[in-house]
Parts: structure tokens; sequence; C-alpha cells
């Protein structure tokens, strides 16, 4: 009966851990500088997230958008930071393997991430 039980309650945990959504990072580059933009996930689901901004050599993260229901957010939000920080002259790769989205159109600046980091004050 008990070999029942465990198989039952396995059969309920185990899907739930295979489809725990994986945190999602984008790793961006300038000169010997390095900073990683990170959507990471609280659960299984697309929601609650936050999106991470960590600057090479601290050992902190800023958090700079959070979003408790409306799936998506968080993604969208790390796209479009990983843009701005693209027209400002940085190389961004997403999560190592592929390029990250196209830069906007305005012309590549090389520059502080300051102004960018301006873009992080809103949250959901």
């Amino acid at each position: 009966m008990k070999g029942q039980v465990i198989i039952g309650a396995l059969a309920v945990v185990v899907p739930t851990l295979v489809a725990a959504q994986s945190n999602h990072s984008y790793s961006c580059t300038q000169g010997s500088l390095t900073r990683r933009v990170e959507v990471a996930y609280s659960g299984p689901a697309d929601v609650p997230c936050e999106v991470r901004y960590v600057k090479d050599g601290e050992s902190s993260a800023q958090v700079l958008w959070r979003a408790a229901t409306q799936g998506g957010y968080c993604e969208a939000q790390a796209r479009d930071f990983v843009a701005k920080l693209q027209s400002m002259a940085w190389v961004c790769s997403d999560s190592g393997t592929s390029p990250a989205p196209p830069p906007a159109a305005a012309a590549p600046r090389a520059g502080d991430d300051t102004e960018a980091l301006d873009a992080g004050a809103q949250r959901d």
C-alpha cells in the first residue's frame, strides 16, 4: 500500500519539477566589462518572475522589474533592456548560445551603462 502512495505522489511531483521554468540570461560585454541580464522564475510558470542585472565584480544583483501576474512581462523587459545596452555599444548574447535581439536603430555609442539603468525604474 505504501508503495502505491509513493508512486502516486511521484506522479504528481515529478511532472511539476520537469515543467519548472528555468532562468534565462543574457551576457553583455564592452571591452573588459561584463554584465548579465537574467529573468529569474520563482516557480514552474513564467510568473512570478523578476529581471535581475548583475555587474561583474559585484556580489548582488539589482532587481529591475518584477511581475506577479502578467505572463511574458519579464521576458519583454529583459529583451528591451538588452536592446538598450546594445544601442550603447554593448555586445550581448542570449544565454551564451545565440545573439541577443538586434539593437534599436539608434547609432551605437560607447559609454557607461548608467543611462540604461534609468529605464529600470518601472515595475509591474
